[in-house]
């Protein structure tokens, strides 16, 4: 048992980031074959209860320790069509209910074995990426949106026999994966095969395509398709805090990450951005957040990044706290922002904050702030992150789709199915922004419930 506290979950960072690109580097063989022995293969096991995806997580670290990466790979593809995505950008649920995380203990390192099976499991590529599916129906589906849930549906649906179209607004896939991820997190060659793989099932994608404005939602079922999947995600945030934003020096965190990301082809060199100072502060308890801090220090920035709530209450894993801290960004937690101050030309010129505690209000613990506790962080930039919100534009022109009070595609009660015959709806187009193993859930559901649809039809 003696294996069993050994930390083999984070690699180390370097405090000198050299460039761009430079990420966390992934388990050798040897190392997936050790920390896959510490797995006790649990006959009940809580990991595969607490994963949304349902992925045979046993059953693949087995093979890994017997030292077949790429029947592990294969494994995985069974319940998980893009595990090269989620074994870099899962949250990780199933490693919180590993049984070693309890009382503190290092749980098994279950997302970086699954990136290790991909990285490494990957010589046989080619192999996998022939086994398209057969049979196929002469039932045809449009799936709108290529990010992670549209993916994951295009893929599901392909392997129940359906033909699939993916449609893109944009001229590449991807979606969030493409210009919200930077690539220390995801490297676009990882993105890239993932996207060749739904490709190489059998999938067609068709790009620079508005639905909604050049061809309504209606008209597809009228025409060519049987069953229409909205997986349209996240847009811009265009109403929030835009007081803030006429501040010189504000930014959003979408905008930097869009700039950066997908303008200028993940070169920062070339990104055409508005004015950054060398004294930045993030701020929101969202992933973009830290996806922010870790670009900004890569372009030579000082960082602070502020967030109310304690650690455990934020989106991401205690590793990406871990390494922006290696990297040089300072850490502010239980920390409000109440205001951006300026100096005599209306910029930036800091932020004023609140301390935060916890408060017994009535039996329920709430965080409030703390009396005379407030301080000030001198910056030139701030950039707000989390600001999101479903990406409904498809609905403006009518259609009969309808939208709820939150601003989200309305679905049917713990269902996929929107109100229109066909047409079904995944991912952050109908919640709003949700965890990545969570989009690729419903992306799952979804594909589900379509081809029990298609199945009756």
């Amino acid at each position: 048992m003696k294996n069993n506290k050994t930390s083999m979950n984070v690699q180390p960072a370097t405090k000198r980031i050299k460039n761009f690109s430079e990420a966390v580097l992934s388990f050798n063989k040897k190392q997936a074959m050790l920390q896959a022995q510490r797995c006790p293969q649990c006959s009940q096991p809580e990991c595969v209860k607490a994963c949304p995806l349902g992925v045979d997580i046993p059953g693949f670290i087995r093979l890994i320790r017997e030292g077949d990466l790429a029947k592990a790979l294969q494994k995985l593809r069974e319940d998980n069509s893009l595990t090269g995505i989620c074994g870099r950008l899962c949250e990780a649920p199933c490693e919180k209910a590993c049984i070693f995380s309890k009382d503190g203990g290092q749980p098994i390192a279950i997302k970086s074995l699954e990136r290790a099976a991909f990285d490494l499991g990957n010589v046989r590529l080619q192999e996998i990426f022939n086994a398209q599916a057969s049979n196929k129906s002469a039932k045809k589906v449009a799936v709108i949106g290529s990010g992670p849930a549209g993916l994951m549906a295009a893929a599901n649906l392909i392997e129940d026999g359906h033909s699939v179209t993916v449609f893109d607004a944009l001229d590449k896939n991807g979606g969030m994966l493409r210009y919200a991820a930077c690539d220390f997190h995801l490297p676009r060659k990882v993105l890239d095969a993932e996207i060749d793989y739904v490709r190489s099932l059998g999938t067609a994608y068709v790009h620079n395509t508005l639905i909604g404005q050049e061809q309504m939602i209606t008209e597809f079922l009228l025409n060519d398709f049987q069953a229409v999947l909205i997986a349209t995600g996240l847009g811009f945030e265009t109403g929030a805090q835009a007081a803030d934003r006429s501040i010189k020096g504000v930014i959003t965190g979408q905008e930097l990450l869009f700039r950066v990301n997908f303008l200028s082809s993940y070169e920062p060199a070339k990104a055409v951005l508005p004015f950054l100072g060398q004294k930045v502060i993030v701020m929101g308890n969202s992933l973009d957040a830290m996806e922010c801090g870790r670009l900004l220090l890569r372009l030579g920035k000082k960082v602070t990044f502020v967030h109310e709530g304690s650690d455990d209450e934020l989106p991401f894993p205690e590793e990406e706290k871990i390494l922006a801290q290696e990297e040089g960004l300072t850490w502010e937690g239980f920390a409000k922002v109440v205001d951006i101050t300026q100096d005599k030309t209306g910029a930036v010129a800091g932020v004023r904050c609140a301390r935060l505690d916890f408060a017994d209000q009535d039996g329920d613990w709430i965080l409030m702030p703390v009396k005379d506790s407030d301080f000030i962080i001198d910056a030139d930039t701030v950039v707000i992150c989390g600001l999101y919100e479903a990406n409904t534009s498809f609905t403006r022109l009518g259609g009969g789709l309808k939208v709820n009070k939150q601003g989200c595609l309305a679905v049917k009660r713990d269902q996929c199915a929107t109100n229109l015959k066909g047409v079904f709806a995944a991912g952050g187009v109908t919640q709003g922004v949700m965890p990545l193993v969570q989009a690729l859930a419903q992306g799952k559901k979804a594909a589900r419930e379509i081809d029990e649809y298609l199945q009756k039809a």
